[in-house]
């Protein structure tokens, strides 16, 4: 039991820590995007321009 409280309590967020370090700052696949595809997506949509309907073009 005290091999179980310790590993659970020191090693396991040791490690977490130490790997959490580690990768800190590098990418896992290059040329990594940072933001997501729906991000863009959202932003292209709020980006993009608008007419108004007027009762002359209006179906």
């Amino acid at each position: 039991m005290l091999f179980g409280t310790i590993f659970g309590v020191i090693i396991i967020p040791g490690l977490y820590y130490i790997f959490g370090t580690l990768a800190e700052g590098r990418k896992l696949i290059k040329n990594e995007d940072d933001s997501s595809l729906t991000e863009d997506f959202v932003h292209a949509i709020d980006n993009f321009p608008t007419t108004d309907e007027t009762e002359d073009n209006a179906h």
